[in-house]
């Protein structure tokens, strides 16, 4: 299949002041991209940006039939928006449809109709496998969601593929947990633990987890949006930096970044995978194994994660360095 060029590119950013969008965005215009971010309330524009050359913060259209007005004029689409937390209640299927299929596939559309030529969507990899798994996931695992979180993801994903063609590029990443000094969620809750200093029961866990640093999501993308690809590239990809770690290092890596000691020990006769079953899906999240190999994305677009994890995981120890 013929290569294509991608530079020089206009890049539509949705979701950009979300927390992978805080960092990608300043990434890509400092690195002479130039940057349009649709808003739906322009408080929740980081300051900074207000000086950053390059960006451009545009209204977010009240209606996905008009996208055609943000869209115009853009080469490159870095698709961040839906809703990362699950929600609850009867209507929690409808919603996070809503959110991330039905926005993704109606984007699709008004890409198809412009002169955008790659579209990259920041996926999951929920859309693979649940909270956890004792065996390695890779781009060659069966697609089998246990959650309507991941299933919409996976559908979006289906939307996004429908956009490859020989002259346009399609690419779904599949990612775990997102790390940095501003993540949420998980990420929030093993800072807190970290920071806390108190003694933590979890020598004994010998679990393997896959992480993914949000510097490393932005040098991926980047990367893509700068090279001259073929469009048969197009597809999903699982993302994450190469390392699967226990629990224990990763507070260990912390603490070490906050400059406390590790504090951890292990519980005698505590068997940490016998409990696991019976954990919650979140208690899983942490406690659980899920190793992601992304050697696949690694080799086919000739890419290295700037950074080691270790050292990535001892920065974002702290929220105050997100700020």
């Amino acid at each position: 299949m013929p290569a294509f060029p991608v530079l020089p590119m206009t890049v539509l950013v949705t979701g950009g002041t979300g927390f992978v969008g805080r960092h990608l965005v300043p990434h890509l215009a400092q690195h002479g991209l130039p940057v349009r971010v649709p808003v739906r309330d322009r408080k929740t524009v980081p300051s900074a940006w207000e000086t950053l050359q390059g960006v451009e913060i545009v209204p977010m259209p009240a209606r996905s039939d008009a996208f055609d007005a943000i869209i115009t004029g853009v080469s490159g689409v870095v698709h961040l928006a839906g809703l990362a937390a699950v929600p609850t209640g009867p209507d929690a299927e409808m919603r996070l449809r809503a959110a991330n299929v039905d926005l993704t596939t109606d984007l699709v559309a008004a890409a198809r109709r412009h002169s955008v030529r790659q579209f990259l969507f920041l996926s999951s990899i929920r859309a693979v496998v649940g909270s956890a798994s004792s065996n390695t996931i890779d781009d060659a695992s069966a697609a089998q969601p246990v959650e309507p979180y991941g299933r919409s993801k996976l559908a979006a994903e289906e939307a996004v593929g429908a956009f490859a063609e020989p002259s346009r590029l399609a690419i779904s990443l599949r990612a775990p947990l997102i790390i940095g000094p501003d993540a949420g969620g998980n990420w929030r809750r093993l800072q807190q633990l970290a920071a806390s200093g108190a003694w933590l029961p979890f020598a004994g866990i010998r679990n393997r987890r896959s992480y993914l640093a949000v510097e490393t999501v932005c040098a991926a993308i980047l990367h893509l949006l700068e090279g001259n690809w073929t469009s048969d590239a197009s597809g999903s990809y699982c993302l994450a930096d190469p390392e699967a770690l226990s629990l224990p290092k990763v507070i260990g890596a912390m603490r070490d970044g906050l400059g406390h000691p590790r504090r951890l020990f292990a519980l005698p006769g505590l068997s940490w995978t016998a409990a696991l079953p019976g954990l919650s899906g979140p208690a899983q999240s942490l406690f659980g194994s899920l190793p992601v190999d992304a050697s696949r994305f690694r080799e086919r677009f000739h890419f290295a994660s700037p950074h080691p994890l270790a050292e990535r995981i001892a920065l974002a120890a702290s929220p105050d360095r997100g700020r």
